[in-house]
């Protein structure tokens, strides 16, 4: 039962990228829906759609490049790799001007856009992290939004503390990760 559970998680970790809304089930089967988190879900894809809209109209950042958006309550998160300061400064700037942005932390660097095997690579990482997190006990990984890149992971979310240094530990103990970078929001 329990590999049948392990392989369940980690297809839906090859299928989903990112935090999901809140669903759970109540006694007598009725759905629970989180109507704040499934908004903020929402919201999320939308500023990464925007973004990412803007850069394909945009003809320097539209070729040999790789930029990664990825968006947790307006907190949204450049990762990837560009030709120059120049591009990368505005890829920035178009993301910060998309609607609901709050902040942007640019953690794209100069360089030559990284391999699709690397991207598999990155793929697995995250997969493995999430499905670490999924089966960790005492452990809430839904408000969590795992980016991997070139073998460094991103953690994103609204969580405590407590929950920001568990994921950082399970991140850091996963094969093939370079470096950590947490870009949490609080609460307390």
């Amino acid at each position: 039962m329990r590999y049948l559970a392990c392989l369940i998680i980690t297809i839906l970790g090859l299928t989903l990228q990112g935090c999901l809304p809140v669903v759970g089930v109540a006694a007598g089967g009725a759905a629970v829906y989180n109507r704040k988190a499934i908004e903020n879900f929402v919201n999320d894809q939308h500023v990464e759609s925007e973004i990412n809209k803007a850069y394909s109209k945009n003809g320097a950042l539209a070729t040999d490049n790789h930029i990664v958006v990825s968006s947790v309550n307006g907190n949204v998160l450049l990762a990837g790799e560009e030709r120059t300061a120049a591009l990368r400064d505005e890829a920035a700037t178009l993301a910060q001007q998309a609607k609901g942005v709050r902040r942007v932390y640019n953690e794209i660097v100069i360089a030559k856009p990284i391999s699709f095997w690397r991207k598999s690579q990155d793929a697995t990482i995250t997969t493995k992290i999430k499905s670490k997190m999924f089966v960790a006990p005492d452990f809430d990984p839904s408000g969590i939004k795992v980016v991997t890149n070139n073998g460094i992971v991103y953690l994103m979310g609204v969580v405590s503390p407590k929950q920001s240094d568990k994921a950082a530990e399970i991140a850091s103990t996963t094969g093939g990760v370079k470096k950590v970078v947490k870009a949490f929001q609080y609460i307390t």
